[in-house]
C-alpha cells in the first residue's frame, strides 16, 4: 500500500481508473496522481476551482473528464 500526501485537509472523496487516481479534499482542491509513478507521493496536477470544499469526484465513463 502506498501512502500519498498533499492534501491540507481531509480527503472527501477519491476515484480511481487504470492510470490515475483523483482526489477532493476540505482545502477546496483536487488532486490528480500518475498510478504509474507510485514511488512519488506528490500530485501531478492540483486544482482549485471551488470557492467552497467540494464532496464528490468521478471519472467520466470513457476517462476523459473528471
Amino acid at each position: 500500500m502506498h501512502k500519498y500526501s498533499g492534501h491540507s485537509d481531509d480527503v472527501i472523496s477519491i476515484d480511481v481508473n487504470t492510470k490515475y487516481i483523483a482526489s477532493v479534499s476540505k482545502d477546496k482542491t483536487l488532486k490528480l496522481w500518475d498510478l504509474r509513478n507510485y514511488q512519488s507521493d506528490q500530485s501531478i496536477k492540483t486544482v482549485v476551482a471551488h470557492e467552497k470544499e467540494m464532496n464528490c469526484v468521478r471519472f467520466s465513463p470513457n476517462n476523459k473528464l473528471i
